[in-house]
């Protein structure tokens, strides 16, 4: 009785397994079904440490192989909180709360434009950070995606982040709109290096200091200087949220023509001029929006919020999974992750085993 009253409550998914549209309900006990546009069977995934590949889903599985930190492997199946994998002709169960995934592979609908990966568009006052403005900091740039029949950028995301970002993006669909995803995870080298050369333009352009320290605010004709800031709002000293891949920069398009929405500021602009809030203050919320927060901005935020991500004050663009980075520092000794990507591998049916995305205990 109680099989049929779930049931009857719960959809059911259309996954396609080898190309072959077959109905699949979602079980009890598995992981609950994020609402992708794509099924899971098939994309790619990615450990935030080395993984141990297990041939059952239990710690108390034999290990049958190891998967090193940030190398790519194949979802094949979800059991519980445990995924299925393939990894270089090596099957078994990873913990799914230790990965990150691709996630064009299950949202292809999301506008993708990982300007890091190909030439930065990181400023901060209008002015050039040395070392880092137009130059490619991500070792893979757009690469060849089989599931997808196209070329697109790699964009691993913490699983659990990805599962909120599916939900922003279902709010932005039913209003027209669609998701331009600018930077996810973001290996902690490339982050010190973005650190290390703000520091050195702030020190030289006075500028470039005005506009980090304080924000402004036109009246009578002139700027006059509000709440102090500083270098740590714009970039983070230590781990960042993206160095854990639960975190991403984002815009808003139009879903039909993909034209971005206009905005406070230029996308990666690290000043005063990207604000969210008035002042750095914790109380974030729209009572304490900055003016120049518009209606597109403020539209982002509430979808993001409302999916249950976090914000960050200083940057309208930011939205964060706060457990996952906690979960993800913890897992990683405090450091984050630091694994380059260096391509995808591909995923052809005809290699693996027909597999469905859901597995009965």
């Amino acid at each position: 009785m109680r099989w049929k009253k779930w049931r009857n409550r719960r959809r059911v998914l259309n996954l396609a397994v080898l190309g072959l549209g077959l109905m699949v309900p979602v079980v009890p006990g598995s992981v609950r079904a994020a609402d992708f546009a794509r099924e899971l069977a098939g994309a790619r995934g990615y450990g935030v440490i080395r993984l141990d590949l297990r041939e059952k889903a239990s710690e108390s599985g034999r290990p049958v192989g190891r998967i090193p930190e940030g190398e790519p492997f194949t979802i094949l199946a979800v059991r519980g909180e445990w995924w299925k994998v393939s990894y270089q002709k090596e099957e078994g169960y990873v913990r799914q709360d230790r990965c990150m995934i691709n996630l064009p592979d299950v949202e292809p609908e999301i506008l993708y434009e990982i300007t890091n990966a190909s030439s930065s568009i990181y400023q901060s006052s209008g002015k050039k950070i040395d070392q880092v403005s137009g130059k490619k900091l991500y070792t893979a740039g757009k690469v060849f995606n089989r599931r997808l029949d196209r070329k697109e950028y790699i964009v691993p995301i913490l699983y659990s982040t990805a599962e909120k970002i599916a939900k922003a993006q279902r709010y932005a669909e039913a209003d027209g709109y669609t998701l331009k995803i600018y930077d996810g995870y973001r290996p902690r080298s490339v982050t010190k290096l973005l650190s290390r050369q703000l520091s050195q333009l702030y020190r030289k352009d006075s500028q470039v200091r005005k506009y980090i320290d304080y924000n402004y605010v036109w009246q009578k004709g002139k700027e006059v200087r509000k709440s102090h800031w500083g270098q740590g709002w714009f970039l983070a000293q230590n781990v960042s949220s993206h160095n854990c891949g639960a975190a991403i920069d984002v815009t808003l398009a139009d879903r039909k023509s993909g034209k971005e929405l206009d905005m406070p500021s230029a996308m990666h602009e690290l000043s005063t001029r990207a604000i969210k809030y008035s002042s750095p203050s914790s109380a974030r919320s729209p009572r304490n929006y900055a003016p120049t927060m518009n209606a597109n901005a403020r539209r982002l935020d509430h979808y993001f919020t409302k999916a249950g991500m976090q914000t960050l004050a200083s940057e309208w663009w930011h939205f964060q999974e706060e457990a996952g980075r906690t979960r993800v520092k913890k897992l990683t000794g405090g450091k984050g992750c630091d694994f380059q990507v260096q391509d995808m591998i591909q995923f052809r049916f005809s290699d693996e085993k027909p597999a469905l995305a859901y597995e009965r205990k």
